[in-house]
């Protein structure tokens, strides 16, 4: 069996038009009071990774490290509430507005979301209720969760969808709400689509990961993964497509698995750090050499090998097959 990135994210979509959620802020403290790491640990039972607050996923060569990261902390999230005006409570601890606010009343909102997705949602009412957020978890069908998001008639959805190694799945990253606006973002946005150069794409496609994970139109919650079973007996060089194909679409169906491929250093039917290893030793004589531990072609074992196939991995270098 191997393990492979689904490029699938399930995130909470925000109302950024309507009180509170229309502060940036108020969004963050959610995002603090939101326990990630014990969703996937409870509801995918492990078999999955906290998201990239970007959304861009983890294993696409478009993602960046350095976004914002909303660790688990109530103290922090109550902090940013008090300091946003909620301080009053009612006698279960559930938060009241602030005098002259555009709402009144407890802090309560309505969570939509497909049955499938209940256990989350569960998970996050439970979290929010300790910062005095009153949560309402109503499941619904997917048309009438759509139309209120195409609408902007909804406080908070949980939602999913794929594609997250293509960078064109960030033009609305609160999808298919388009309750977020930013003129910046869609000018970078705009800019990456006709950049040539890769390094200053991934340089723009960085930024609007950053607006993403800053400004929380959306909260990633979590990134699932996918296995594919098979009979090593039968074949056993199965991988999945760097980025997917098309538009990221992740299969383990790749008519590479049924040929050698330069840069397969210790011919093991894939093409990892295993790989830069094994030719590592080569050089130092430590190993013999192999037809495809010359990953470039050049007739030579050598450390250009090494950053072809560092590079192969990335999705920057093309694999060479014989």
């Amino acid at each position: 069996m191997i393990t492979g990135p689904s490029f699938w994210v399930l995130q909470v979509i925000f109302n950024c038009k309507e009180y509170p959620n229309n502060i940036s802020e108020f969004r963050q403290a959610i995002a603090h009071g939101i326990d990630r790491d014990e969703i996937v640990s409870q509801v995918l039972g492990g078999g999955g990774i906290p998201a990239n607050t970007g959304i861009m996923h983890l294993d696409s060569i478009w993602y960046n490290p350095d976004c914002t990261i909303y660790e688990y902390n109530t103290d922090t999230a109550n902090a940013i509430l008090d300091s946003l005006g909620f301080t009053e409570k009612d006698l279960d601890g559930i938060r009241q507005y602030p005098p002259g606010a555009d709402r009144t009343g407890k802090v309560t909102f309505e969570l939509y979301t497909l049955g499938k997705f209940k256990d989350e949602a569960k998970l996050i009412r439970d979290d929010l209720k300790i910062i005095g957020i009153d949560i309402e978890v109503i499941t619904s069908d997917w048309g009438t969760i759509d139309e209120n998001l195409k609408s902007d008639n909804f406080d908070v959805v949980i939602s999913g969808h794929g594609g997250i190694a293509n960078p064109q799945i960030m033009r609305i990253p609160s999808w298919p709400a388009t309750t977020y606006q930013s003129d910046d973002y869609d000018s970078i946005f705009a800019a990456q689509e006709v950049e040539m150069d890769l390094d200053e794409r991934k340089d723009l496609v960085n930024q609007l990961q950053e607006m993403v994970a800053d400004d929380l139109p959306v909260y990633a919650l979590y990134h699932p993964y996918m296995w594919c079973v098979y009979d090593p007996n039968v074949l056993d060089t199965w991988f999945y497509t760097r980025d997917g194909i098309g538009i990221g679409i992740p299969l383990e169906l790749n008519k590479l698995v049924f040929l050698a491929r330069y840069g397969d250093a210790n011919e093991n039917g894939k093409i990892n750090m295993q790989d830069v290893t094994t030719i590592e030793r080569m050089i130092l004589e430590l190993d013999d050499e192999s037809d495809m531990a010359d990953a470039n072609q050049n007739d030579e074992i050598n450390m250009q090998d090494v950053t072809h196939i560092e590079l192969i991995i990335l999705g920057r270098a093309p694999i060479r097959i014989s």
